[in-house]
């Protein structure tokens, strides 16, 4: 065999010279070595390459892609790559093998490989961690929307439960009689009150009588503070998830002395996002 001195000149032997990768050389008429440097020869585990077809270094190392690639090598595709696995070794490792030819050397092509090994692995772990998020991701969207499906049927027994709590108080305003307390609703589309007769007799109002009053000045009835309560509600400045609760003076409409109430309430109406309706009990604490 002639040395590759002989054979090779130009670009060739300056890419043999200095390559540091695996490197083989190939005829193109018959695809046979015509040279290997070690580290080609280290990697295929063979001892010697040169004079070696590459049908028969393609079985030794149980991979066909490679004789199929070269056979490829052509004007319109002087360069290929292409990525595999070697099996003459029971190590895990990935190979790109890059096939071309030098346009000042027509009569052979040149084979560099490359371990891409770690990339390989390195990609794989990445695949397998974006996997496993994308997992974890649909298991919280999954989540959050069993969430939401509970916080609405939550909010809907909550809402039906205030409902329930005024019926029930209206039904106790009508049947008993508690000294001290009252119960009250307040219609915001209107604003029209509803008292019971237990909140009539606290505001010293015949039970007989309708509400609102007509030709009563409020401000003689309550302190500013209720008033000023009153002003919100009727602004529609309410809070659906708030207990409200104040204290505040009265002066009964019948001339009784003053007296000072607890007046509580919590939203039982609603028309989609919007109250509605407040009601609640009044106490007498002084």
């Amino acid at each position: 065999m002639k040395n590759k001195n002989d054979l090779l000149s130009g670009p060739l032997l300056n890419i043999l010279t200095g390559a540091s990768l695996p490197v083989a050389i190939y005829s193109a008429s018959d695809f046979v070595i015509r040279y290997a440097n070690e580290a080609f020869v280290k990697l295929w585990k063979i001892e010697s390459l040169e004079g070696m077809s590459a049908l028969k270094l393609t079985e030794s190392a149980g991979n066909a892609a490679i004789m199929r690639a070269l056979k490829s090598i052509n004007p319109e595709a002087a360069r290929i790559t292409l990525t595999h696995t070697l099996g003459n070794t029971t190590d895990l490792a990935f190979f790109e093998s890059v096939f071309e030819k030098v346009a000042t050397e027509p009569d052979f092509i040149i084979h560099t490989v490359h371990d891409t090994t770690r990339f390989q692995i390195e990609n794989e772990q990445l695949k397998t961690t974006v996997t496993t998020l994308e997992k974890q991701n649909d298991e919280l969207y999954k989540e959050l929307l069993r969430t939401g499906q509970e916080l609405e049927e939550s909010y809907i027994a909550l809402e039906n439960a205030g409902t329930r709590m005024l019926e029930i108080l209206e039904s106790i305003s009508m049947e008993v009689e508690l000294p001290g307390i009252g119960y009250w609703s307040l219609n915001l589309e209107d604003m029209s009150f509803e008292l019971s007769r237990g909140a009539k007799k606290i505001y010293g109002i015949p039970e007989d009588a309708p509400v609102p009053f007509n030709d009563i000045d409020i401000s003689h009835v309550l302190d500013s503070q209720a008033i000023a309560n009153l002003e919100q509600l009727a602004a529609g400045i309410v809070d659906p998830d708030k207990l409200y609760h104040f204290e505040h003076k009265i002066n009964p409409f019948n001339g009784e002395p003053s007296k000072w109430l607890k007046t509580s309430g919590v939203v039982v109406g609603k028309n989609n996002d919007r109250v509605t309706k407040i009601a609640g009990v009044i106490i007498i604490i002084g």
